[in-house]
């Protein structure tokens, strides 16, 4: 800490000392990577090379309004010395010092204003980090288990400056694409890689009920990403001039832009293709199941399923998140499950909800099958006892689930426009609860507005099973 302090006094120094300069400098100057300088060049049309002088200045200023406000005669030595162009003698004979002395006070007063910016430059991160964070989508989970290694290897790929761009998680459905990728962009955002996170969830139907194609879908990415940029002004410009600007933007500043829930294979490739343009310095994060293909460099991090270990510890862990005891369960218990589901977090999560109402053996009995069956059959059998296990207001609103977009619907939209007056706002709340405790109702949206949502396996099971 003493030493990013010291090596900022210098930079302050050096900064001062330019006070009067013309401009910015060939190459990076010691203060630009300071947020305090970076978000007062983030123009509208990106940072403004001729004020960057002006910037600097400014954060230097305010500093030394600070500084004067704790010690006066710091602030003015240091006013005298650099922004009045005082010679260091100069100011010692109206200090009536001598010049070691004036030295020793510069030296002191520099590193006092020190203290001054990293306070302020620590204060202005932790908002604006927060400010990043309220973008995302609220987090799934309480803990991630058996991804510390492929974690590991997807913020070293996001925070590297060098290619690819292009970044994709694969995996199977519920296998926990989504919670890795959010975790990884948590642990990026303190680094200040990038000037702004944005995350977009792909939807696969219009409001008609109509499948996407894939340009559609490259255009939701597009409108996602202007609408964070522009909020109250990218509906302004037709489509193709907004494509332009979003590229000018991401071109000229690094952004990272998660698309989630990125599964059709038709779409996965168009859009891939198409990012391309839009990556370096920004880079894009994707999740879905199909592997990517053709000539775009691309990262891909696959996915598999947890080992026993890590899913006996993924489903004690559930479990005491949702109030139902293991106390008496076993390693054999936990192995049972385990050879009958494999390692797939959302299915145990699936199982291990159902306990709440029946015993494990009945559990077990009803998951006849070994490992290897097709998953979509597996997924079947657990999500058909999960039904069964609602009550018939709980599965009133899962079934409303099925007309709500991709990226969810609130609380009140859900009970007015989905649900009408079928359903008491005495057990609306607590079917919501029911329905997260065993897994088939997720938390979308962002801090400023939560939604509701399904997995889109719960959404098969439903239009496959229930609603044919």
């Amino acid at each position: 800490m003493k030493e990013k302090k010291d090596e900022l006094s210098q930079a302050l120094h050096s900064a001062l000392k330019s006070w009067f300069a013309p401009g910015k400098s060939d190459g990076e100057e010691p203060l630009d990577q300071l947020q305090l300088v970076k978000q007062r060049q983030m123009q509208p049309d990106g940072p403004d090379q001729n004020s960057h002088r002006l910037h600097l200045n400014e954060v230097l200023l305010e500093a030394l309004d600070q500084l004067g406000e704790q010690n006066s005669s710091a602030s003015q030595l240091l006013r005298d010395r650099f922004l009045e162009n005082q010679l260091l003698k100069e100011v010692a004979q109206s200090r009536n010092v001598d010049h070691h002395t004036i030295s020793r006070q510069q030296k002191a007063a520099l590193a006092e204003l020190a203290e001054v910016v990293y306070q302020q430059e620590m204060s202005l991160r932790q908002t604006l980090m927060a400010e990043m964070e309220t973008h995302l989508p609220p987090p799934t989970y309480a803990e991630l288990f058996g991804v510390e290694e492929p974690l590991a290897q997807l913020v070293e790929q996001l925070t590297a400056v060098a290619c690819p761009h292009l970044i994709t998680v694969l995996g199977i459905g519920g296998i926990g694409k989504t919670s890795l990728a959010d975790a990884a962009v948590r642990q990026v955002i303190p680094t200040f890689r990038f000037d702004q996170v944005i995350w977009l969830r792909l939807e696969y139907q219009t409001l008609h009920g109509r499948s996407r194609s894939p340009a559609e879908s490259w255009q939701q990415i597009i409108d996602g990403i202007a609408a964070h940029i522009w909020p109250d002004s990218y509906r302004d410009v037709g489509q193709k001039q907004r494509e332009i600007q979003v590229r000018h933007r991401l071109k000229q500043a690094p952004y990272l832009v998660v698309v989630d829930n990125l599964e059709a294979e038709e779409d996965t490739a168009y859009v891939l293709a198409h990012l391309s343009d839009l990556a370096d310095p920004s880079k894009f994060l994707l999740t879905t199941r199909i592997q990517p293909t053709g000539e775009t460099a691309v990262f891909t991090l696959s996915l598999s399923e947890l080992s026993r270990a890590d899913a006996a510890a993924l489903m004690r862990h559930h479990a005491e998140r949702s109030s139902i005891s293991l106390a008496e369960a076993t390693a054999t218990d936990f192995d049972a499950i385990y050879e009958r589901v494999g390692g797939n977090p959302l299915a145990l999560k699936l199982v291990i909800g159902q306990l709440r109402d029946i015993s494990l053996p009945h559990i077990l009995d009803n998951l006849v099958a070994q490992r290897g069956e097709d998953v979509a059959k597996m997924y079947q059998r657990i999500y058909r006892r999960a039904w069964e296990l609602l009550t018939p207001t709980a599965q009133q609103l899962l079934r409303a689930m099925q007309l709500v977009s991709e990226e969810g619907v609130t609380a009140e939209d859900l009970q007015t426009i989905y649900l009408g007056d079928t359903i008491d706002e005495a057990d609306f709340w607590p079917a919501i609860q029911s329905l997260r405790q065993r897994s088939l109702l997720e938390v979308r949206g962002s801090l400023r507005q939560r939604k509701y949502g399904i997995h889109r396996l719960t959404r098969t099971f439903l239009e496959n099973d229930i609603n044919p």
